[in-house]
């Protein structure tokens, strides 16, 4: 393991949490902002053109030329949907990112275009962040065991395991709230 490699990226599912029911249900998770079909270019081309906050897009496509912040196969994600107040779960990545050119609108204010598979854990699920509260409360803190992240994609290298334990321990919520 690298130095200084996050133990799981955070990542928020759309501007507002439109994308969470669809993550969860599907199984895989996405980013905004279309750079186009990016198979063609290097990956320092990719990262030149990503005008987002901390270039989180070309982190996604694996194209940040400090590879601990780019997200790998194999890297655990915590996904959350803000304004939603829900974390969705725990998962797995399972597959490099994919172009969709004309992705399926679910919001007319976010459009995902990279979209990466992945598997959640056994014992992850949906719970609301009040619940998650109430289990542990530094899961919902300021500090380094903060689970939700205050940005679209944020390295965590908080507790993992206590992470775990407050997700089982809490009670699930129904997806058809989201």
């Amino acid at each position: 393991m690298m130095s200084g490699y996050p133990i799981a990226h955070r990542i928020n599912a759309g501007q507002n949490g439109y994308f969470a029911r669809d993550w969860y249900t599907r199984q895989q998770i996405s980013v905004g902002h279309n750079l186009g079909d990016v198979s063609k270019k290097t990956d320092e081309e990719v990262h030149d053109s990503d005008p987002t906050n901390h270039n989180y897009v070309s982190r996604f496509l694996n194209c940040h030329p400090n590879s601990e912040m780019n997200i790998h196969v194999g890297d655990t994600i915590i996904a959350y949907a803000p304004k939603r107040e829900v974390l969705l779960g725990v998962g797995t990545v399972l597959g490099k990112p994919d172009y969709i050119a004309n992705p399926r609108q679910l919001t007319d204010e976010d459009t995902h275009h990279y979209w990466r598979d992945i598997t959640w854990r056994p014992w992850s699920k949906p719970v609301t962040r009040n619940e998650l509260e109430k289990e542990d409360p530094r899961f919902v803190e300021t500090g380094k065991d903060r689970a939700f992240p205050t940005s679209t994609l944020e390295r965590y290298n908080g507790d993992l395991t206590g992470l775990k334990d407050a997700i089982e321990q809490t009670p699930r919520i129904d997806l058809n709230t989201l």
